[in-house]
């Protein structure tokens, strides 16, 4: 071949490398290969997904869906995992819920009616989380919801809106819901709050009965209602809206067999009205102490780890049997309650949970409990505020000393002194320990009282180990000025 054929066989391949054609076949191939890159170190790798995701709010989990089909893959599952809606402002951001209904998990409904919930709840067949809140849903209709939800269903918050206020002849009143409950079968935590509904012990116990692995009940502003075998549900029934029949106490067989099984973790009682018969029944305990076997047997399948309660209850018994039968309680709040009051203390009963409770919190009531000592600071000093002896402090820290894992102590109350924390050596896991109580002195001498407890406090300061420190916390409360002394591990 001649160097002028070799020349123009060379001209005519750069021509072809240059075209246009090649440089957009160019142009699209290095992309491709990055992209193929970016999926290599994105999305092959699970955790880094989660990490992006994970910080992201509604609207930029939306837009970064728009971005490509290998983003949209990945942020559906995400975009729907959590689904927020009020009335119908919010119902525009999911217009499929139909197609993309499997993703949900988490659905919390805020004042919808039965025609926005019913179609949500039959379209997400893999939820786990229920939350009806500020819900108008009639007895028939909050049933029909709930047995249209999926079984999967394992936590249920409903906050409803009683109708009380076209039934204000009685400040309670009993409307059959709270038993659809019933229908979901595998719901291990409960939250129910109504201001003002009635619900009978014995409805709960079913609704325990129907889910054998509820272990969390949280009740709120509800009155729960106790009628043995001696009295009539006509007084209970007699301001029930929708009255659903007579309503038959569970049998004592069935009892048994419901507390043998029983896996009740946790109960937290809110602004609930419970008498001392009501909650004991609840957990399966006598009001009175029975024969050693059969104590023995409730302690052991007694699962109770955690009671809160701020709450009215009449009398302290309910509070010392649960102590004397719940042997693996860890955290125990009394407050605002007749529970935590001096017979609570009292008595040689053991406490088998005692060594084992972590966060104690009480408010401990004193001999007398006059109103005048909530709402008049000035008129309570006049006459005189009750206070415990040293005798009935000891009897109350003495049965603190058995709490040897304690972390956190809070006390609160008329009758309590700053000497109840000043020596909690015996707890040597203690982290923070406070006592709020009412100022005892007038307004014009709380400066001075103030400077002597801090004196006080640095002199506590000085006898323990470094690592602690101490404040102080005025406030205002119904009873009058408060000053709350903490002390803390740094």
């Amino acid at each position: 071949m001649s160097k002028r054929e070799l020349r123009q066989l060379n001209q005519s391949a750069s021509v072809e490398v240059n075209s246009p054609r090649m440089l957009r076949t160019r142009r699209n191939t290095a992309p491709s290969s990055a992209s193929k890159e970016h999926q290599d170190t994105v999305f092959s790798i699970p955790e880094l997904q989660t990490n992006i995701l994970v910080f992201l709010i509604q609207e930029d989990l939306k837009a970064l869906m728009l971005t490509c089909r290998a983003w949209s893959k990945f942020c559906v599952p995400a975009l729907y995992k959590r689904i927020s809606l009020m009335r119908h402002s919010h119902t525009r951001h999911y217009p499929n819920i139909e197609k993309y209904g499997s993703h949900v998990r988490h659905l919390r409904l805020d004042s919808t009616n039965v025609q926005d919930t019913l179609p949500l709840v039959v379209n997400t067949p893999h939820l786990r989380q229920l939350e009806l809140l500020r819900s108008k849903l009639t007895s028939s209709q909050l049933d029909t919801v709930l047995s249209s939800v999926s079984t999967e269903v394992s936590h249920f918050r409903a906050q409803l809106i009683s109708r009380s206020s076209h039934h204000s002849r009685a400040p309670w009143f009993r409307e059959p819901m709270f038993h659809s409950v019933a229908h979901l079968r595998n719901l291990r935590s409960l939250h129910w709050a109504s201001v003002g509904m009635t619900i009978h012990v014995d409805e709960i116990l079913r609704v325990l009965q129907a889910c054998p692995q509820l272990a969390s009940l949280n009740f709120g502003m509800v009155h729960v209602a106790y009628i043995d075998g001696n009295d009539s549900i006509a007084d209970l029934d007699e301001h029930c809206i929708d009255p659903p029949g007579p309503l038959e106490p569970i049998p004592d067989t069935d009892l048994d067999a419901l507390y043998s099984g029983r896996q009740l973790q946790e109960l937290v009682l809110n602004g609930t009205l419970i008498t001392d018969e009501s909650l004991l029944r609840l957990l399966g305990i006598d009001l009175e102490p029975v024969d050693d076997d059969r104590a023995e047997k409730q302690r052991r399948i007694h699962a109770l780890v955690r009671l809160d309660v701020y709450s009215h209850i009449p009398t302290y018994k309910s509070g010392a049997r649960i102590l004397q039968e719940c042997g693996r309680l860890e955290v125990l709040k009394l407050r605002t309650s007749k529970l935590a009051t001096l017979g609570l203390f009292q008595g040689d009963a053991s406490w088998p949970s005692a060594p084992l409770i972590k966060e104690l919190r009480l408010d401990i009531k004193g001999p007398t409990l006059d109103s005048i000592y909530y709402y008049h600071h000035q008129r309570a000093l006049d006459e005189g505020i009750p206070v415990f002896s040293a005798k009935e402090l000891y009897q109350i820290w003495s049965r603190l000393q058995a709490m040897v894992s304690l972390q956190l102590l809070e006390i609160s109350g008329y009758p309590v002194d700053f000497a109840m924390v000043e020596n909690m050596s015996f707890a040597k896991q203690l982290e923070s320990a406070s006592v709020k109580l009412t100022f005892r002195v007038p307004n014009e001498q709380m400066e001075s009282e103030k400077l002597v407890l801090a004196a006080r406090a640095e002199e506590w300061m000085a006898r323990n180990p470094e690592g602690w420190s101490y404040s102080f916390d005025e406030s205002f409360m119904f009873a009058g000025p408060k000053l709350e002394l903490t002390y803390r591990k740094n």
